[in-house]
């Protein structure tokens, strides 16, 4: 099997944690990795970002490769990442990791049918506690952090080049033509944001906070917090509203030192 893998970048934004993870990959069939840099509009534009995905399709579908991998710039990935995405019987197959943007929730989203995507398993835990009991689960998307496409999804599923991020308009296409997308938990990546790396939290995680204020917020279903009043939320919705000084996380006491003998 002939995998070719693709991570757009531009400056010197490319991690070198993301180089050495790639370079990592314990795998044993033929691996082609290429860096892309095609930038055609002046930065920002979200555009360059959808007409790199562009050019690497064209490459790919030039070639004889069986697969295109996705992997970002800044991911840290596991060793064994791409054996177990090309190992899982399925055409599109996301290894899980925090998404940076807004609130840090998880890139696997629930799947809902084939209508519209649904929303990140991190805002529905009962339902990310039963996804990750098994290493492979049925989802809508999204996100190109670390990502397999098999021939015939990217020959059929071409990339948007919009004024946004072409993974979601994607895994949106994907569901209208009925291609089967999975989350493979045992392969979830790390995702490097303002210097430290992101990991996805256990899904039986839960962290006890104290309102600091009334807010209504959404997690796992909407929940209203009354100021003074202690909860347990997830750990990324409890990030998200003590950055925004609405709740205080709940430090644990520190254990008490044993008497020596």
């Amino acid at each position: 099997m002939h995998v070719y893998a693709f991570t757009p970048t531009y400056a010197n934004a490319l991690r070198p944690e993301t180089v050495a993870s790639v370079i990592a990959q314990r795998w044993g069939g033929r691996l082609t990795w290429q860096i892309g840099r095609h930038n055609p509009y002046p930065a920002p534009d979200m555009r360059n970002v959808g007409a790199q995905y562009d050019k690497a399709r064209s490459t790919f579908l030039a070639g004889d490769y069986d697969a295109l991998w996705l992997v970002e710039h800044d991911m840290v990935l596991p060793p064994d990442a791409l054996a177990k995405l090309v190992d899982t019987d399925a055409q599109v197959v996301y290894a899980p990791y925090m998404l940076r943007h807004g609130t840090n929730v998880l890139s696997a989203w629930r799947y809902e049918g084939d209508k519209a995507l649904g929303e990140s398993l991190s805002l529905h835990r009962a339902d990310l506690k039963r996804a990750k009991l098994q290493p492979v689960t049925r989802v809508s998307g999204v996100g190109f952090g670390c990502t397999l496409l098999r021939r015939e999804v990217v020959v059929q599923i071409p990339f948007r080049v919009t004024d946004a991020a072409p993974d979601t308009p994607f895994a949106t296409d994907c569901l209208a033509a009925g291609i089967v997308a999975v989350a493979r938990w045992d392969a979830a990546c790390g995702h490097i944001h303002e210097g430290a790396i992101l990991a996805t939290e256990p899904a039986t995680e839960g962290v006890t906070v104290t309102a600091l204020q009334n807010v209504t917020v959404n997690d796992e279903g909407t929940k209203v917090l009354v100021k003074g009043q202690t909860y347990t939320l997830s750990l990324s919705v409890a990030k998200d509203l003590a950055r925004a000084g609405q709740v205080e996380i709940v430090k644990p006491e520190p254990a008490k030192p044993k008497a020596k003998k």
